[in-house]
């Protein structure tokens, strides 16, 4: 006979003691393993609770409340069934337990044995039968680990508790290294096959309380907690590497396969978000990518050397330029009424021969200032074109870009002619070109600004406001320019679900948009919960990393293929 195995939260002894005794009572013929928490400040959410069937939990625990713990325990992801004690009836209390994530509510001075086991037994059945239904939606039906949705929760609930608890955490991301041409010399079935192994050792190689999640395609993620530095994460990876030391052997064939890994650790005492933490480790992984196959990089600890580097910045980016460091990413953007795919943003990456990518954030800023800014805009322009030419003329592919122009290639007259040019040159519709301008660049009172940007549009392109919502624009601002889009800043969307103002910033945006007859595109969307918020409040377009990342060309491709036949009249959206 297996052992039930009971936790009792309660920080009167007495209380524990009685509780104990009723459960012997009630399961006289079963096997009890009961385990007693006194101080519910110690508990750790993502680990405690994974191997008891039930929780039995006090409301009141000194400073804490047991529906707070149940509210954290259901957060972090707990399926253990949780029910409460009380000493006194509220229906208030009792609304709240079901509401927080309980699966019942008991008055102490009612308890019976009979009481209590018809309780257990039936909250325990309830929880099995939540979690067929929770492991259907995090889970990847073709490895059977956690999927992307589970693991952007699970390292939410980390971050938070990390940041309770005083302990580090990291994010590991992997890409395997030539996957495609697996696939295309043995099958998907082979391919499939080296997923599905792939994720036998990923999940072996680390602790339990970690979690290995298939991403999709050949991409996956490790989320590490309980860390007590960030040195922890540095066997973590060379264990993670080995996982790929020797061949894989599938059916008759052994393989040999390689991966492409970017890691982040985040320090004991650090804000960073989990999209700024997933951000940073797709640098790694961008770097590690570049630096060739079956390579490792680990974001740096301190920012010190990297504030060297950004001060000689403008000696570099001229080398950079003619050792072509400079890269163009694409990122899709999809129509929320079909969830089809109608354009795409490029956006610019250096990633240096040694080192880490250097954010746009950080170079940009000097190209403006050493002048750099006109060749660096220019040859992403042409690129950009190029691609999107390339697509329309070989893969049948039309799709729009999004390129993001400084204020100061619009002050320039030659923007106008550089753009005539490559249009010319590409054989491109001028619709299919998208300008990007930040609000703030907006702003600008320039007559010449302004002249450019109305020439731009009158060549047939289209103008867009990036970032909106952080600047101070007029609507008389709105009258002057040809504007055609606006785009919600991330910071925004960050906060949609969590912060009422940013509910009503957003909804605020998508009407006034709506009623100058201009398309509104939310930027930024990290989450299902946020790309159902914005489909609620009639926003047009979505882009960000729930979606998909920046990726190069090759990778766009694939990416797009597989999105597009993956959507049908019977599964309308890929991303659900």
């Amino acid at each position: 006979m297996d052992c039930m195995k009971i936790l009792i939260i309660d920080d009167d002894e007495v209380d524990y003691l009685t509780t104990n005794r009723k459960l012997k009572r009630a399961f006289r013929s079963e096997l009890l393993e009961i385990d007693w928490l006194q101080d519910a400040r110690k508990i750790n959410y993502p680990s405690l609770f994974k191997d008891y069937d039930v929780c039995l939990i006090d409301q009141n625990l000194g400073s804490i409340q047991g529906l707070n713990v149940i509210q954290n325990m259901h957060r972090a992801g707990c399926m253990c069934p949780m029910i409460l004690l009380t000493g006194s009836m509220s229906e208030k209390t009792d609304h709240q337990a079901s509401e927080f994530g309980a699966t019942d509510f008991l008055l102490k001075k009612d308890i019976t044995a009979t009481l209590l086991n018809r309780s257990i037994r039936f909250a325990i059945a309830q929880k099995k039968h939540e979690k067929k239904l929770t492991e259907l939606a995090y889970t990847d039906g073709l490895t059977g680990i956690a999927n992307r949705k589970r693991l952007d929760e699970f390292m939410e609930n980390v971050l938070t508790s990390a940041s309770r608890s005083q302990t580090g955490l990291g994010l590991v991301l992997i890409d395997l290294d030539d996957f495609k041409l697996v696939n295309d010399s043995f099958g998907h079935l082979v391919g499939d096959d080296l997923l599905k192994q792939v994720a036998e050792r990923l999940k072996a190689a680390v602790r339990e309380t970690d979690l290995v999640a298939r991403l999709g395609g050949d991409e996956f993620g490790i989320g590490l907690c309980l860390m007590r530095d960030e040195m922890d994460i540095e066997p973590v990876l060379e264990k993670i590497r080995n996982v790929f030391s020797s061949p894989f052997q599938l059916g008759t064939t052994q393989i040999n396969c390689t991966a492409s890994i970017g890691a982040i650790s985040r320090p004991l005492k650090n804000s960073l978000t989990f999209p700024e933490l997933f951000r940073r480790a797709d640098l790694s992984l961008y770097s590690a990518k570049f630096k060739g196959k079956n390579s490792v990089q680990l974001y740096p600890r301190s920012d010190n050397g990297a504030r060297q580097k950004t001060a000689r910045l403008p000696s570099r980016i001229q080398r950079a330029l003619k050792k072509q460091e400079f890269h163009v990413f694409y990122q899709p953007k999809i129509d929320l009424l079909d969830q089809t795919v109608c354009g795409t943003e490029a956006l610019i990456r250096w990633l240096p021969e040694e080192g880490l990518p250097i954010l746009p954030a950080d170079f940009i800023p000097a190209a403006e200032l050493s002048g750099d800014i006109m060749e660096i805009g220019a040859w992403v322009l042409e690129t950009a074109c190029e691609q999107v030419s390339l697509w329309r003329n070989h893969l049948n592919l039309v799709l729009p870009v999004a390129v993001n122009m400084s204020p100061i290639q619009i002050g320039r007259t030659e923007t106008i002619d550089l753009i005539q040019h490559v249009l010319k040159k590409y054989d491109m519709p001028p619709n299919l070109l998208e300008i990007e301008i930040t609000e703030t660049a907006s702003l600008l009172n320039s007559r010449t600004f302004i002249q450019n940007l109305t020439a731009i549009s009158d060549l047939g392109c289209k103008i867009t406001i990036d970032d909106f919502g952080i600047g101070y624009s007029s609507f008389q601002r709105f009258m002057d320019l040809p504007i055609s889009a606006l785009k919600i800043d991330q910071s925004f969307i960050a906060g949609i679900n969590h912060s009422a103002k940013a509910d009503a910033i957003c909804k605020a945006i998508t009407v006034l948009a709506h009623n100058l007859q201009l398309s509104v595109t939310a930027e930024g969307v990290e989450t299902a919960a946020q790309l159902s918020a914005i489909e609620d409040l009639d926003c047009q377009f979505a882009q960000g990393f729930f979606i998909k990342e920046p990726v190069s060309s090759e990778q766009f491709i694939d990416w797009h293929s597989a999105y597009r036949s993956s959507l049908s009249p019977q599964a309308s959206s890929y991303l659900n």
